[in-house]
């Protein structure tokens, strides 16, 4: 039961990174076990767009600042919070 419930937290935490590494892992038993040219290039597309698409996410997100100015520090109940981001 533990392990199942480590299981499902993976799969919360990281649910995007276990499709795609599934759809690689069938693409590439499908390709070897059928030979077939059209799972031979899926797999391809799908080994070079998993390493690409991580480093252009990085070059991305390496320079990004968030900055978040409040207007009021503290807020009563029923008072309206704003708050600006940069």
């Amino acid at each position: 039961m533990r392990r199942i419930f480590g299981l499902w937290r993976l799969w919360l935490r990281y649910q995007n990174l276990v499709v795609v590494l599934v759809a690689l892992t069938a693409a590439w038993l499908l390709a070897l076990a059928s030979g077939s040219w059209f799972f031979f290039r899926l797999a391809y597309v799908l080994s070079a767009l998993v390493p690409l698409s991580f480093f252009w996410a990085w070059l991305n997100l390496r320079r990004l600042e968030v900055g978040v100015r409040r207007d009021a520090r503290r807020v009563q109940v029923g008072e309206t919070a704003s708050e600006r981001s940069r």
